[in-house]
């Protein structure tokens, strides 16, 4: 389900996490505080303490491929990793042709 966030517009990624922590999970806060909301970190001294919140370290707007996906586009930013799946494909599936 973690990777279903990827395909939904940017406006529905909070929406759509917000429905996955209905289910607790390790991985789940893991994901959210690295790819989707981001954590909190403590400032200030004594009984000056303040929440900070950090940004994820991955922004939604480079992990999201629901734009590409409705536009037919590629969904990776690498190149490399696209042109190498699609070599294997093309590979893979004459080769089961060609066999008796």
């Amino acid at each position: 389900m973690l990777d279903g966030l990827a395909f939904l517009t940017i406006n529905k990624v909070y929406d759509g996490m917000k429905y996955l922590k209905t289910v607790p999970s390790e991985v789940l806060d893991y994901f959210d505080s690295t790819y989707v909301n981001g954590t909190y970190r403590k400032s200030g001294k004594g009984m000056n303490i303040k929440l900070k919140k950090n940004k994820p370290l991955f922004s939604l707007e480079k992990k999201n491929v629901h734009e590409a996906t409705v536009n037919s586009q590629q969904r990776t930013n690498n190149i490399c990793e696209s042109w190498n799946n699609r070599f294997t494909h093309l590979v893979f599936l004459s080769n089961t042709r060609t066999q008796p």
